[in-house]
């Protein structure tokens, strides 16, 4: 376990260290140098795995506060799941600030005078409320009496930060009012991904609190059934934007997480699989969620169909950046889990 924990750290160390040297390039050059992007495509890779380390962050937030309020099984898990949460913190930070090109433009986004209405704004103010929650309980700071307030706390705020990032891709495309399917459809596959990385969590420690194929058949029912629910009541237009865009491996893995739970094979390597396959396919929809949504005509039809699609292709920097992102993330959640048992 020592020697596995030992090549983790040297591999994600190597990882952060190629990002910071593709970081300080685009800090140089600018992102139109570095990255493809431009005035019809502005978020890339960065902004695509924030919104996926924040989607984790977020659902592990609710799964850990809502299993203290009902004393479910994953109660005990709770140090794992919050030390998992401020890695995913720590790694979808780095990316923000990636994506602002200069750290101290993060300033903008706690402006007093700044809109209050806007999604940006709010997502921020979540991210921070919930790395607060996080760090309180790190730290044991949170003191007996004051544990349910603090779940329900840390499960609203993970609510609310997985609201934001909802809000935000729903009012661009004008489908938070036309279909609430969509949203809870979202947020469901964000159960879903921190479920899977829960998953993965309990296979490499060898720790088990609790059932991972459990949790993963339960969160995957949700996911897929909102996203269903979505689309069938108009069964006539096809929205452009959806919970999951190609639900048939997302129902083979639930299919799976099934036969495991059925068959006693509560965690092990297969749950630990299945969820590494839930991780990978809730990042590649939230990829296409925003590279589809600014794919969209910026002209009204019919004048939008003469319009050429924006394109995009994430660089070597932005990739080199991402898995520097992921390192930052493991390493964080590795420190945070650490210090918690020296504090506890």
């Amino acid at each position: 376990m020592i020697a596995l924990l030992i090549v983790v750290i040297i591999v994600c160390l190597a990882l952060a260290g190629f990002a910071g040297r593709a970081f300080m390039h685009h800090y140089k050059q600018g992102l139109g140098a570095s990255a493809d992007l431009k005035d019809v495509y502005s978020w890339g890779l960065h902004i695509q795995a924030f919104f996926f380390f924040g989607a984790l962050a977020g659902g592990l937030l609710m799964i850990t506060g809502f299993s203290m309020l009902t004393g479910g099984a994953l109660a005990a898990a709770a140090p794992m799941a919050i030390a998992a949460a401020l890695g995913c913190l720590a790694g979808g930070g780095i990316l923000l600030v990636a994506d602002l090109g200069r750290p101290l433009r993060s300033l903008f986004l706690i402006k007093p005078d700044g809109n209050k209405r806007s999604p940006i704004i709010w997502d921020f103010a979540c991210f921070s409320f919930c790395g607060l929650m996080g760090l309180l309980f790190m730290f044991n700071l949170v003191p007996l009496r004051l544990t349910g307030l603090w779940a329900f706390l840390t499960a609203g705020g993970g609510f609310a930060f997985l609201m934001a990032h909802t809000h935000f891709l729903l009012t661009r495309e004008g489908k938070l009012a036309q279909n609430p399917f969509l949203a809870l459809g979202m947020i469901a596959s964000s159960l879903w991904s921190a479920a899977g990385l829960l998953a993965v969590v309990f296979f490499m420690t060898t720790v088990h609190l609790g059932s991972a194929s459990a949790l993963l058949t339960a969160t995957g029912i949700a996911a897929l059934g909102t996203a269903i629910a979505a689309v069938l009541p108009a069964p006539g237009e096809t929205p452009t934007l959806r919970a999951f865009r190609r639900p048939a491996p997302g129902a083979a893995l639930l299919l799976v997480s099934l036969i495991c739970m059925l068959a006693g094979c509560a965690n092990g390597l297969i749950p630990a699989l299945v969820g590494l396959a839930v991780l990978v396919y809730t990042f590649m929809d939230k990829q296409r969620q925003l590279r589809d949504m600014q794919a969209e005509p910026l002209l009204p039809e019919p004048f939008g169909r003469f319009e050429r699609k924006a394109e995009y292709t994430p660089s070597k920097n932005e990739w080199l950046i991402f898995a520097g992102g992921a390192g930052v993330a493991v390493i964080a959640g590795i420190i945070a889990w650490y210090i918690m048992k020296l504090c506890y």
